[in-house]
């Protein structure tokens, strides 16, 4: 005979209660972690009949700047490094190196530990052995211009500018889909990519590219580590690109000392943005820039006076004492291109922008100051 005591029972009955209480109690000591501008959602791929989870990291201006709209990267395996995308964008674009972004990470929720099968299915360009039903990625690509990115349009403000970044099999994914799809991807970043489990359909991929011009102003970013296994396959591959010469096609590899097949995601996210969003370099003549110079009164009250000058036909801009090169993206368009700040003008009036804030300022007198 088993006995139990009331004392047992009503014990045993409250233990839930109690470990409420103290769960309760636990978060409010120790909160969770939440992630700023951020949200979480699922789409239904009808097609795929497949749930997609969208993490998704909103710019800091989208909820109060509402008429502007955003371009979007598309962090495919968003199971992994989405955190990483986001807090690699947060320092470029302090750096002014980029503009405000929407980036949102996609992957597949709880897929009960057969990600790697899931993943074989949907980023490999083909079939994979040991992995059933994988090398459907351009049905994926697919899945992507006809249902993720038009409910993304639907729910968010996009400027039409949609760029990939993957690693590893993301990689072999984002490089397929950018040449398979430009007229849907400007860009793709790509960290340590597999390029030998569909190399005959990659060689396809750049002999039809070289004879037209669909990449025409499109880019696309290689990284990989030194140290990693795959770097001799990837270099391999960007020589092919290389070789091809397709037209208007911007290419930059990165292969960096000290990184291996995970780690190289740090600097080949940072690098990757850097060359998406790179500006233009534009010449201006001396005689347009002496135009230029002089001293500027912000309308503003709080920012300090502006001295512009010329030298060896650069721009200056000395602020607070401290001096700025400026390198032209048009005849009125100026920026440094290692820190947030902008600076345009229209007649006697210029317009800065920093990371902090902007102001509008007037020219004062019309003698330019030259170092020559």
């Amino acid at each position: 005979m088993i006995r139990v005591s009331l004392f047992s029972c009503a014990l045993l009955l409250a233990l839930p209660a109690i470990s409420t209480e103290v769960s309760k109690a636990q978060q409010a000591v120790n909160p969770p972690v939440v992630l700023e501008s951020t949200q979480i959602f699922t789409i239904r791929s009808e097609a795929r009949q497949q749930d997609y989870r969208i993490q998704v990291r909103l710019p800091g201006s989208y909820e109060t700047n509402l008429s502007k709209k955003y371009p979007l990267i598309i962090k495919v395996d968003g199971q992994w490094d989405f955190p990483l995308a986001s807090s690699v964008f947060n320092g470029i674009y302090f750096d002014g190196q980029m503009p405000e972004t929407i980036i949102i990470g996609i992957d597949w929720g709880d897929v009960g530990g057969n990600v790697q099968a899931i993943r074989a299915r949907d980023l490999l360009p083909a079939p994979m052995q040991g992995f059933e039903n994988s090398g459907q990625a351009k049905q994926f690509i697919n899945t992507l211009a006809s249902e993720i990115i038009p409910e993304l349009g639907q729910r968010f403000r996009l400027n039409g500018q949609e760029f990939l970044l993957g690693g590893s099999w993301g990689a072999t994914f984002a490089t397929y889909a950018l040449l398979e799809r430009p007229d849907v991807f400007d860009g793709a970043i790509a960290i340590a990519g597999d390029y030998t489990s569909a190399v005959d359909k990659f060689d396809q991929q750049i002999k039809t590219a070289a004879k037209s011009n669909a990449l025409e102003g499109k880019r696309l970013y290689i990284g990989v580590g030194k140290g990693d296994s795959v770097a001799p396959e990837v270099v391999a591959y960007a020589k092919k690109l290389k070789a091809a010469k397709i037209s208007g096609f911007d290419l930059k590899v990165d292969v960096l000392e000290g990184f291996g097949h995970s780690g190289m995601n740090i600097p080949g996210y940072a690098g990757g943005y850097q060359f998406m969003f790179e500006r233009p370099r534009v010449a201006v003549d001396k005689k347009t820039l002496q135009k230029l110079a002089g001293t500027y009164t912000a309308t503003e009250k709080g920012w300090p006076d502006l001295s512009i000058s010329v030298k060896s036909k650069n721009l200056l801009v000395s602020i607070r004492g401290e001096t700025i090169q400026m390198l032209a993206k048009s005849q009125q368009d100026f920026y440094n291109p290692d820190r947030f700040f902008n600076l345009t003008f229209d007649g006697a009036t210029a317009r800065v922008e920093t990371f902090f804030g902007g102001a509008t300022y007037k020219k004062q007198w019309k003698t330019g100051l030259n170092h020559d």
